[in-house]
């Protein structure tokens, strides 16, 4: 058991923390001591021996909450834990510094750390910098470029598992005797259904265009081929050339690899086709849904894109998921939730989730760029800000959306720039967690998909 004495003030917010790192992330039990202190300082029973943690950001934010001054100033300072003989687990030897000046002092009994890592977990895992920074695209998102991450070149490494393991290296080395949790990495595959078929068998004009870029920009002659004859015998129920029809393609794929994916429907039209041109009560996408849960995948909701900041239609199209899908198909799992656009507001919609019955949510990640936008691999439990404490709703954090890679890097150079985010994951015993979907595996892209997925 470990004891822990902090500050008198942020207590909620350093309880969360402290809870997240060492509690779910580390399996430690701990106990908050009565004993106030000026920084975080952990003890282990039965040793006299104490772990001293700064805590810049909280001491700093207190008199500037939520305001600008109490963001990393750039550019960050960074630190090379081996200079001080500490050998933790690390993407790169430079380690950036959110808060604090990146030291560490050992005169045996005693280690002080100069990181504030519960700190920086809060503000990373709480995602408090899109509180205070303004910045929205066209979507009303906050886009991974505005984040400090992508700012001071560390989006593409788990930077707060970074922190966990400087933590551990020290616990570990004051107290031998301590076991973590052990954590075993995994791949996350998921498949967004915005359009689980080419809408535009019935849009001659839109279908022209499409097959004509086809063939100049995708260079794809027999894709164009293939929507083109899909649109001639659609109307006969039968969908084997659909090209946003690889659904069986795809669970053969993940089955191969002994993966199991997951597909998000969106079941309600809040903002009208913008969220797609399918309705979860058509007789196809039931059998679809059906023919998915049959063969051990999973399925669940794509909340729609009017409803990031609205409770009670987030409620309302959970309530219709379980009428159609749940009812209908006996599947009782656990049920989460992406946003369509990976639209979300956390100063509210995880608390929104939560209270429609959500067990986790998975739109963590940018539309624009890849990356760990909560700072880590593994899954956690979020922040209310609501509340002010820690909810129930699980974060498994989103790394790569398929479109904001391609669209950010050339073809030659994709399947590098995933591999890495891979191995910075694996390297942690995480969860990469990637989103493909089912409209894009033209150009070559199912080969690309198999090899990232093995």
């Amino acid at each position: 058991m470990l004891i822990v004495s902090i500050p008198d003030y942020c207590q909620s917010q350093i309880t969360y923390s402290l809870n997240v790192l060492l509690k779910y992330f580390l399996g430690l039990d701990f106990i908050i001591s009565d004993k106030v202190s000026s920084c975080i300082e952990i003890r282990c029973q039965s040793s006299i021996k104490v772990l001293s943690i700064d805590v810049s950001f909280f001491s700093g934010a207190v008199d500037n909450w939520l305001k600008s001054d109490s963001l990393p100033l750039l550019p960050l300072r960074s630190w090379k834990p081996q200079d001080d003989n500490l050998r933790a687990i690390l993407v790169n030897e430079e380690l950036p510094i959110l808060y604090g000046k990146g030291l560490i002092v050992d005169d045996g009994d005693h280690v002080q750390l100069g990181i504030d890592i519960f700190g920086s977990a809060f503000f990373m895992l709480s995602r408090y910098e899109e509180l205070v920074v303004q910045d929205r695209d066209n979507h009303d998102r906050f886009p991974g470029t505005s984040s400090l991450a992508y700012k001071a070149n560390f989006l593409d490494r788990p930077i707060i598992n970074e922190y966990l393991e400087v933590l551990w290296f020290s616990m570990s080395r004051l107290w031998p005797a301590l076991d973590r949790k052990k954590h075993t990495a995994s791949i996350r595959v998921s498949c967004d259904v915005d359009d689980p078929f080419d809408s535009l068998v019935n849009k001659p004009l839109g279908l022209f265009k499409t097959a004509l870029m086809d063939v100049i920009k995708r260079k794809d002659i027999i894709l164009a081929f293939k929507r083109v004859l899909n649109a001639i015998i659609a109307p006969l129920k039968i969908y084997k050339l659909d090209p946003y029809n690889t659904f069986d393609w795809y669970m053969d794929a993940c089955e191969r690899n002994g993966l199991k994916a997951t597909f998000y429907f969106i079941v309600n039209h809040s903002a009208g086709k913008i969220d797609g041109e399918y309705s979860i009560q058509e007789q196809r996408i039931q059998q679809l849904i059906k023919r998915i849960i049959s063969r051990g995948h999973n399925v669940g909701v794509h909340g729609s894109y009017n409803t990031y900041r609205d409770g009670g239609m987030i409620a309302y199209e959970k309530r219709q998921f379980d009428k159609f899908v749940i009812a209908c198909n006996k599947y009782a799992k656990p049920i989460g939730i992406r946003q369509h656009y990976l639209r979300v507001d956390y100063s509210v919609t995880q608390d929104y989730f939560e209270r429609a019955g959500y067990s986790y949510d998975t739109t963590g990640g940018y539309a624009d760029v890849p990356g760990f936008r909560f700072g880590v691999c593994y899954s956690f439990p979020m922040w209310s800000w609501l509340e002010g404490r820690q909810i129930n709703l699980i974060q498994r954090p989103l790394i790569v959306m398929e479109v904001a890679a391609f669209s950010l890097y050339p073809p030659s150079e994709v399947l590098y720039k995933l591999n890495i985010l891979k191995a910075n994951c694996y390297k942690f015993n995480g969860d990469f967690s990637l989103l493909w979907h089912n409209s894009q595996f033209f150009l070559g892209r199912k080969k690309m998909f198999n090899f990232i997925i093995s």
